[in-house]
């Protein structure tokens, strides 16, 4: 599954998840890792692939239930520019 995230400075990357947890490598902070391919949706050819750690973020409040902020499985991935962005799996 592709997310298309836009930084501060204004450039656009593609983040693909493919989708399978590894269970095994869970600890009580996280659910366990994936890996994650980072490539750069402008002109600028820039491709990495990372091994990131597995979150998971349970539905807390009223606007959660709603559907105003989101829930479930996400990494924290890291930018070529030092900017981190937190990006939901599905």
């Amino acid at each position: 599954m592709t997310k298309y995230v836009t930084l501060k400075n204004g450039k656009k990357y593609a983040v693909d998840f493919f989708c399978t947890i590894d269970k095994s490598k869970a600890n009580a902070n996280r659910d366990g890792t994936t890996i994650v391919e980072i490539k750069s949706a402008d002109f600028c050819w820039y491709c990495e692939y990372k091994e990131l750690s597995v979150y998971y973020r349970h539905e807390r409040t009223w606007d959660d239930h709603m559907g105003n902020t989101p829930c479930g499985y996400f990494c924290i991935v890291p930018f070529p520019n030092g900017e981190r962005k937190r990006v939901y799996m599905f």
